[in-house]
């Protein structure tokens, strides 16, 4: 459990700060719950700064405030950073809704939709899991799966083929779709929602790999020997879990 206290969370920039440090211990730890402790009552934090929605990540019990799981508290609007309208220019490009900004001049309106990415799940004859050592941030050091974003043009499959090969050198002969995981993931300063889809792979040769492009290390870790808690990035840890589940682990 990680746990941030604060007098009072009526203005959104403490609010944000708050959360956000909880979410970075989450990004490289493995929390189960995040809370912040506070005097403010259940409405002022329900009321958002419209006015007219409820922040839906958060719950208030006994005055603690929980951030559920899977869903990024006070993050800015995720077009903050873009300040003209792609269309025409102009500089009237305003907040729509919490996932679009709407051009005042042309009308333009521009939603943010999550990035396609892909995760590979590799096994080898002695039932060994593939798993990378993250050479970059975030969450450099830590464990983590072949993948990475989808090109344009290319299909799920593809994609996840293409990374296995530049991380590993190895070539993908099957990708079979297992579940899919939402995630965040910041790059550069810029915060990418994403949907990370996670396959199953066979490769031709599980014996000759290497650690290449974003890859510090690749090595295979037998089943009975992986802790979820040792993967850095939120939604690699749980596809982890799930899929450790599945096979009975």
């Amino acid at each position: 459990m990680a746990v941030q206290v604060s007098y009072s969370l009526k203005e959104e920039s403490t609010r944000k700060r708050e959360t956000d440090a909880l979410l970075k211990i989450a990004e490289t730890q493995a929390v189960e719950t995040l809370l912040v402790i506070t005097y403010d009552e259940e409405e002022t934090i329900q009321k958002n700064r419209h006015g007219d929605k409820s922040y839906p990540h958060l719950e208030m019990a006994a005055g603690y405030i929980i951030l559920k799981p899977n869903i990024q508290p006070f993050m800015e609007h995720p077009f903050s950073q873009f300040k003209y309208c792609p269309k025409c220019g102009s500089v009237h490009f305003e907040i729509n809704n919490e996932k679009s900004k709407r051009c005042a001049d042309c009308e333009f309106v521009y939603y943010f939709n999550p990035s396609a990415a892909t995760v590979a799940l590799i096994m080898n004859e002695r039932n060994e899991l593939l798993v990378c050592r993250r050479a970059k941030d975030p969450a450099k050091g830590t464990l983590d799966l072949p993948g990475g974003f989808i090109d344009m043009a290319e299909t799920g499959e593809e994609g996840v083929s293409r990374e296995v090969k530049e991380e590993t050198g190895m070539e993908v002969k099957k990708a079979e779709y297992l579940f899919s995981l939402p995630n965040i993931y910041v790059y550069s300063g810029f915060t990418v929602h994403t949907l990370d889809l996670f396959f199953r792979c066979t490769v031709t040769d599980t014996l000759h790999y290497q650690a290449m492009d974003d890859a510090a290390d690749v090595f295979f870790l037998p089943l009975k020997d992986i802790h979820t808690e040792d993967f850095g990035l939120s939604s690699i840890r749980k596809g982890v879990g799930i899929f450790l589940k599945e096979m009975g682990e």
